[in-house]
Order: C-alpha cells, then structure tokens, then sequence
C-alpha cells in the first residue's frame, strides 16, 4: 500500500538575511520529507524567494500585525481545510510559538519552542548560539 503524503508546514518570517539563512534548513528539512507536501507559511517579500525555489507546493502569506491574536485569525482562515503533520516552526519566536494553539496538539508534530510540543527545542542558550547552528540543533531533535 502506498503511504500518502504528509504535509508539512515551515514557519519563517524574520528580517531578509534571516531568511537567507533559513534557507539551509529549509533544504535539509525538504531533503528529508523529499515525497511529502512542503508549505511555507511567511510574509509576501520573503514567497518571491520561497517561489523561485520551487521547494514548496504552496506558500502561504500573511500580514503580521502588531497583536499575535489578529496573525492567529489570518492564518486559521489561509489553513483551512489543510491538516498538517508536522510544523517546523523556524522564527522560534514568542509570537510564532502562539500559533501552536492553533492546532490539533494530539495530531500534530511541532518543532520549535513551545513547552509540552512534540519535538522540543530545549537548549537554554539557543539564543546565544547562530541562527544555522541553533537550526541544525533543532531539526537534529527532528532527526534531520
């Protein structure tokens, strides 16, 4: 029997070098689920980028504002009907961490920083340590 595809969304706004260099993470992380749908949830400048990679089969915009509540509401009416398997939340952010609430907990797999998710990113001072090293320590929890 053939498994089906499983999909898979990446969280990652952030400033311009930022997403650059996400983008080893994103290509490790699209190496390893090479038969699954990647979808990419991030801001309209950074999709350009995401699109011209042709990593993704759909990306997913959102104006962030200042209240993580009003992302919330964007995001739950963009996802709708998309049941994901797992979330690489790449920002790591307080704010992108709030997203978690927007999902099924029991059936989700959740890389990132949210206490009590699935694939916990739990280094104290990943905050000290570089982006790509602080990413490949959190996908490597992932075993990617």
């Amino acid at each position: 029997m053939m498994r089906s595809k499983k999909n898979i969304l990446i969280i990652k706004f952030g400033g311009l070098g930022d997403f650059f260099l996400s983008l080893y993470a994103i290509n490790s992380i699209k190496k390893f689920h090479s038969k699954d749908n990647l979808i990419l949830l991030t801001e309209i400048p950074y999709s350009q980028i995401a699109n011209k990679s042709g990593w993704f089969q759909k990306i997913i915009t959102i104006k962030r504002s200042l209240f993580h509540f009003q992302d919330k509401i964007q995001i739950k009416k963009k996802i709708n009907g998309i049941n994901f398997d797992i979330v690489y939340d790449l920002q790591t952010s307080r704010r992108s961490s709030s997203y978690y609430s927007i999902f099924d907990k029991k059936k989700i797999m959740w890389s990132g920083i949210v206490k009590g998710c699935s694939l916990f990113h739990s280094n104290p001072n990943r905050n000290k340590i570089h982006t790509i090293e602080r990413q490949e320590e959190q996908l490597g929890i992932a075993e990617i």
